[in-house]
């Protein structure tokens, strides 16, 4: 949403696009400032039909910039966690089983299927089910927690 205010260097505000000045008894309303006043007033009118106070906004405002943000952060930091890693930008560190992409060629077709599979310490993939040769590994994933009850 375009702000309605704006402030100056000296922490002044003023309605965006509307000097003071102009706002001054016996100055003429031009068109431009009436529609600027208009979409100011209407958007005030729209913000008093929710029924919230400027204390609910400040409650609102504060929650927002705290548990928010410390949401986003640790939603960002699970969706790293959990996303399909190309084997050009790495391996896995540890050997174990992963969730792979795998890539084949059937009669001329390629095809990618998903596989449960496990990275040797010889550096080599190996799948627990059957996939058709010859195949690559194109990216993987750690498999997600186990349920718990």
């Amino acid at each position: 949403m375009d702000r309605l205010t704006q402030k100056n260097r000296q922490g002044e505000w003023s309605l965006n696009g509307v000097p003071w000045e102009q706002l001054n008894a016996g100055e003429k309303i031009t068109r431009g400032t009436r529609m600027l006043l208009y979409g100011a007033l209407y958007k005030l009118m729209k913000y008093e039909d929710t029924g919230l106070s400027p204390e609910d906004v400040d409650r609102l405002d504060d929650f927002e910039q705290s548990q928010t943000s410390i949401l986003l952060k640790e939603l960002s930091r699970e969706q790293k966690k959990h996303r399909w890693i190309s084997v050009k930008e790495k391996l896995p560190e540890v050997v174990g089983r992963y969730l792979v992409t795998a890539l084949w060629e059937d009669g001329g077709w390629r095809k990618y299927s998903v596989y449960d599979a496990s990275y040797g310490s010889d550096g080599i993939w190996h799948t627990a089910n059957y996939v058709p040769a010859p195949y690559r590994v194109v990216a993987w994933m750690p498999l997600p927690e186990p349920y718990r009850p």
